[in-house]
């Protein structure tokens, strides 16, 4: 009679590590993923609205019931905001801004390598994800208290 428990236990070991690890690059993976995304979604809304903060003061000053953006400014604003804190990220680019009357919309995306779930898939690469992210802000007339 043999005694294969040694084999059976460096199995079960085996297959256990590689489980470990496939849960841990998932984790890994995912919460990079979030922190991206959360990080991606913060810039389009920043951008948004430093784009919308450029009001076409001749138009205000004409009628000021009339509040319109100087869409050539906000728009300049907005590829601003994201090239100041992405240098990844530009307008034409990872991003794109669009201005309408008293709208800026950006919408940015990025690619992020996988780091531990490369590894069980085999992928060099690192396969990256692709995170987008995508804000508007509009700017609207109030009155005064």
């Amino acid at each position: 009679m043999t005694d294969d428990s040694g084999a059976s236990a460096t199995a079960v070991v085996l297959l256990m590590a590689t489980i470990v690890l496939g849960v841990a690059g998932i984790s890994v993976d995912l919460w990079r993923a979030l922190a991206a995304h959360r990080e991606l979604v913060g810039l389009a809304d920043g951008a948004a609205t430093a784009g919308a903060t450029a009001f076409d003061t001749a138009a205000i000053y004409a009628d000021a019931t009339n509040l319109v953006l100087d869409l050539d400014e906000a728009y300049r604003r907005a590829c601003e905001h994201l090239a100041d804190h992405d240098p990844t990220l530009r307008c034409g680019g990872g991003a794109t801004v669009t201005v309408a009357l008293r709208q800026v919309t950006v919408s940015a995306q990025t690619e992020l390598p996988l780091t531990l779930l490369r590894l069980l898939t085999g992928d060099a690469s690192g396969g990256p994800l692709t995170i987008r992210a995508e804000s508007t802000t509009v700017a609207i007339q109030g009155t005064p208290p």
